[in-house]
């Protein structure tokens, strides 16, 4: 389980619920796998991860190029690395998605804590110079 962790609050209200959003897909995912919830139920929740995340990134990449924002492009490829690592993860999984699940809930605790805290924080005062809150 991910909790929310008040340093992963930007004072950015769409982004913040964004975040929130993608960390209760994921304890969703969590909480599926320890149910053992059926693999097509799980695998629907990862659907719903993919589709979520690319709206989130739709979102920080809308802003980073309406604000000039001078890491877009490294931040870009780390938000395509991270669609591209969960479709791997979910084909491999295929109608077996127990087997790995436990893999893709690791990787997906670790991405996106550090992602919030490490590389999201460092657009923060670029938002919020331009008046996104």
């Amino acid at each position: 389980m991910i909790y929310w962790r008040e340093d992963y609050n930007f004072g950015i209200s769409e982004i913040d619920k964004q975040h929130q959003k993608l960390i209760d897909i994921i304890n969703r995912l969590y909480n599926a796998f320890i149910n053992r919830t059926q693999d097509a139920e799980m695998q629907k929740v990862l659907d719903e991860l993919l589709v979520y995340s690319r709206v989130h990134f739709t979102t920080e990449e809308f802003y980073f190029k309406q604000f000039n924002y001078p890491e877009t492009e490294e931040h870009i490829k780390e938000h395509k690395s991270f669609i591209l690592k969960i479709q791997e993860l979910r084909t491999q999984a295929g109608e077996n998605a127990g087997k790995f699940i436990f893999s893709l809930i690791s990787y997906l605790q670790e991405w996106i804590t550090k992602h919030i805290c490490e590389v999201d924080k460092k657009y923060v005062s670029c938002f919020k110079k331009n008046m996104v809150f």
